[in-house]
């Protein structure tokens, strides 16, 4: 009995042990399932709180990225660019940008988009020349901040340090520094190319490459890539008759020249203040800028073409002004220079004295050329003019007589005798319709800086005295016609009235003995016979 009680005592306590362990074994899963869950759940927050985090990261490079292009388009705008390395930002623009709008957006990259990076401003010319850099920084002291710009100005080596509490301040006093010594440098480097036309003109001949084949457009290449740097506009137009070259060129007004010498920034009193020239100064300067481009274009001309492509050039230079006495705009010749091949050839133009060269070569402008005095060109030529027609030869023989040959045939022959007279200088001959001529029946252009210009004849195939009305008419339309002188020729003679209305003029009076003698200096022959003319002329009536 007590042994079976023995026994069940050690059943229960077993069972009991067996329930325990059991219940151990449930907390324990329990509790095992309840970390579990605990660490999934932290791991589940964590994983969102990363997940937010890196949301908020990206939410704010999306934003600093659109700040950084909105700010970089606002630059490129504005004419600059910008990169960054890892501790600095460089911002490049030109030296016509708003220095203030520079340093503003610049001040936006170090504080909103960069974290506060010093900054680097570089200007540069147009030729890409760096002109100066600023360094632009906020310094943290014991009291405070401050932004200071330090400026270098590259040429000088030379730096100034602007030092203020507000960024518009500082941004203001380093633009007028900036303003100042960009000018000055716009106006010495402006200076210097007015002073060296001509060596600039020799210095840079190479770099022209007209391609034209036709003469007129490949001398108009020629004169409009002569490169004066943006000096002033250019309006050209270029002439070619029979190897000689006429240019009219609008040359640059007093007004658009240099006026202000020097900019300063007085600090004390906050301004920029100016300087002018002396007026002495502009209208010496003005005046030696003229005679070298007038120089320098017969230079390049001759330079770039071939010896039997040009033999003549005239420079013709004009300039559209208002005239202040009648208060309209007036377009004037104001110097005219005619040289040819053989002139060139004895011209070492890298040493001249432009004037002295201009007045040596017989150049035409008024003692001052700042006084806008008209002049009357040596050779011009309109290419419009609609009274010329298409020239012809005449047939002649030792059997005609030139006093009953056909009206239009004797205009024909005087203008073939005349071209043949001044092709050999380059000169240029065109014949009128016989009517609406103006009183003109050929002109010629000839390049001759001595007794050349614009020449204006007239033919008289008569067998009468030539009176003293058509020496007259014949003066009156050489004023009318601008020209420079006017010949008369004619098949019979002139009375003395004639001879002596015509003597200190432009005028020369050519008789049937001098028609002859042309006649027989080229090779063509012919008679007149007065007489002759009159009984056929009589007899047909």
């Amino acid at each position: 009995m007590i042994q079976l009680m023995i026994i069940q005592i050690l059943r229960r306590k077993r069972r009991r042990e067996e329930l325990r362990q059991k219940q151990e074994e449930y907390l324990k899963r329990v509790e095992e399932e309840q970390k579990k869950k605990q660490e999934e759940y932290l791991k589940r927050v964590e994983e969102e709180r990363r997940q937010y985090e890196e949301r908020k990261k990206e939410e704010e490079l999306k934003e600093i990225e659109e700040k950084e292009k909105e700010i970089s388009c606002k630059l490129v705008k504005l004419g600059a660019e910008y990169k960054q390395t890892d501790n600095k930002i460089y911002i490049k623009g030109k030296d016509d940008i708003d220095i203030l709008e520079l340093l503003y957006y610049g001040k936006l990259l170090n504080t909103t988009v960069k974290g506060k990076l010093p900054i680097t401003y570089e200007i540069f010319d147009k030729e890409d020349n760096l002109i100066t850099n600023i360094l632009y920084e906020e310094i943290y002291t014991k009291v405070g901040h401050s932004f200071v710009c330090n400026i270098r100005f590259t040429e000088e080596m030379s730096a100034i340090v602007v030092k203020k509490e507000f960024f518009s301040d500082c941004c203001y006093i380093a633009k007028a520094h900036i303003f100042c010594y960009i000018q000055n440098r716009k106006i010495r480097l402006e200076e210097k190319e007015w002073e060296h036309i001509i060596d600039s003109g020799v210095a840079n001949i190479n770099n022209i490459q007209p391609s034209a084949t036709n003469i007129e457009q490949y001398i108009l290449d020629i004169l409009n890539q002569s490169n004066y740097k943006s000096l002033f506009a250019k309006e050209i137009d270029v002439v070619h008759n029979n190897k000689s070259i006429v240019i009219n060129y609008k040359l640059p007004n007093k007004e658009d020249f240099l006026t202000i010498k020097e900019y300063k920034y007085i600090v004390k009193s906050n301004e920029i203040t100016s300087k002018p020239y002396p007026e002495n100064y502009i209208t010496k300067a003005y005046e030696n800028a003229l005679y070298s481009i007038c120089l320098r274009s017969i230079y390049e001309i001759y330079h770039l073409t071939e010896d039997d492509s040009v033999c003549s050039v005239t420079f013709n230079g004009y300039i559209n002004h208002v005239n202040r006495s009648v208060g309209k705009k007036e377009s004037k010749y104001i110097l005219s220079l005619s040289v040819t091949r053989e002139q060139y050839n004895n011209l070492e133009i890298r040493g001249v004295d432009p004037k002295l060269c201009f007045k040596s070569l017989k150049g035409v402008s008024a003692s001052k050329l700042a006084d806008i005095v008209a002049i009357t060109p040596i050779v011009t030529f309109d290419k419009n003019d609609k009274r010329f027609i298409e020239s012809k030869n005449v047939n002649l023989s030792s059997g005609t007589n030139l006093a009953v040959i056909e009206w239009t045939e004797f205009e024909q022959l005087v203008r073939e005798l005349f071209e043949l007279e001044f092709s050999k200088v380059g000169g240029e001959v065109k014949v009128t319709q016989t009517s609406r001529d103006g009183g003109v029946d050929a002109i010629i252009y000839d390049p001759d800086p001595l007794r050349g210009g614009k020449i204006v004849v007239q033919a008289k195939r008569y067998t009468n005295t030539v009176g003293v009305s058509a020496v007259r008419d014949l003066y009156g339309t050489v004023i009318n016609e601008g020209a420079n002188s006017g010949i008369l020729i004619t098949t019979s003679d002139y009375g003395h009235d004639s001879y002596e209305f015509a003597k200190d003029k432009p005028l020369k009076l050519l008789n049937g003995g001098h028609l002859l003698g042309l006649l027989e200096k080229h090779g063509r022959q012919a008679y007149i016979n007065i007489k002759e003319a009159k009984d056929i002329i009589n007899n047909n009536r």
